[in-house]
């Protein structure tokens, strides 16, 4: 048998801190690839804009987080959700990709993967760029206060940047 790897550039696997999910043998795990810098000003911009007008009228956040959810999560492993039709007959869908998960996952799971999402995605492209640096020089891991998966360094990330990820 060939081996076969995924190489990913600037992706990395988010382990949703949901019920007792990060102390689960084989976690729900979302491998999401952060925003540049570019977007997430104007995602910050609109979301400031459409908080800012206080109409009680929240529907155009919660597209903006379907929006980048749908786009940002490539692959998600380990989850499946079971919905009763109204015949009483269950379906039973297993959530692959981020249109997935709008269509069919918890809507508290939904916003935890946006944040990590916007979490993820930092402004290092744009002072790479400013600095002339090349732009694989980047840190292993980005730090996060409730992670599962420890560094070397004996910190505790939600975030491990991966290049090769085998999953």
């Amino acid at each position: 048998m060939a081996r076969e790897t995924t190489f990913y550039t600037h992706r990395v696997w988010y382990i949703p801190d949901i019920d007792e999910n990060r102390l689960d043998d084989d976690p729900l795990s979302v491998l999401i690839e952060p925003m540049t810098a570019r977007e997430a000003k104007a995602l910050d911009r609109r979301l400031h804009k459409i908080i800012s007008k206080k109409r009680g009228d929240l529907k155009p956040y919660g597209d903006q987080i379907d929006q980048i959810v749908r786009k940002r999560v490539i692959k998600v492993i380990g989850y499946t959700v079971t919905i009763e039709s109204a015949d009483g007959s269950e379906v039973v869908h297993e959530i692959k990709t981020g249109d997935d998960l709008v269509n069919y996952g918890e809507s508290d799971l939904v916003v935890s993967i946006f944040t990590a999402i916007k979490d993820s995605s930092t402004i290092k492209d744009g002072l790479a760029k400013n600095l002339d640096l090349p732009p694989d020089s980047t840190q292993a891991t980005t730090p996060h206060s409730n992670g599962t998966v420890e560094a070397a360094d004996g910190a505790d990330p939600t975030f491990v940047r991966q290049e090769i990820a085998t999953r």
